[in-house]
């Protein structure tokens, strides 16, 4: 039963996603057309519509388990319950170990919770499963400058805009990472 604090555009993401067809993942034939697109529009706004149109794509998968325990995920995470949160994208993961968001999804959780080491293990498991996954990618910059690893974020943050140039969080993240590179502490 949704609660009446659900704000509305997070139930409309929901519907949303519950709405696409139930042939979409990571191996959906249509991201090779929106990545394709998503290169060729100079246009943010575009750009930004058709990044979440990928980000839809991603969340849902044939396995229904999964898709509940991964809605079961995301109402934790609103509520803060990470723990919940985790036990649940553990449960879409068992039902679905194939599925780059769950992995995605678990190293956003472990990066909340301050667990780089194992942010970073999810992260390759989900670039190894999605090697275009431009949010993973931007994670991992996330994850470096936390470390203070410039170079590996400098890296990781290029290789989000290479997928996607419509990011624009990531974009700052990068021209702080080279002005912290080349020796202004800001």
């Amino acid at each position: 039963m949704l609660r009446s604090a659900v704000p509305t555009a997070l139930l409309l993401a929901y519907l949303v996603c519950a709405a696409t067809s139930a042939r979409a993942d990571q191996t959906d034939s249509r991201l090779d057309d929106l990545f394709s697109k998503l290169h060729s529009t100079s246009d943010l706004a575009e750009g930004r519509r058709i990044t979440r149109q990928i980000r839809v794509i991603w969340r849902q998968t044939e396995n229904e388990i999964a898709n509940n325990a991964m809605a079961n995920a995301g109402w934790r995470l609103y509520n803060k319950q990470y723990d919940q949160a985790l036990g649940a994208i553990n449960l879409a993961l068992a039902a679905a170990p194939e599925y780059a968001e769950a992995w995605s999804r678990r190293a956003a959780v472990f990066y909340m919770l301050g667990d780089y080491r194992s942010a970073v293990e999810d992260i390759k498991h989900t670039l190894a499963l999605e090697p275009r996954h431009f949010g993973a990618l931007a994670e991992l910059g996330a994850i470096y400058m936390q470390l203070e690893d410039l170079e590996a974020a400098k890296s990781a943050l290029l290789k989000a805009l290479e997928i996607n140039p419509h990011l624009a969080a990531t974009r700052q993240n990068l021209e702080t990472v080279e002005r912290r590179l080349a020796g202004d502490p800001a």
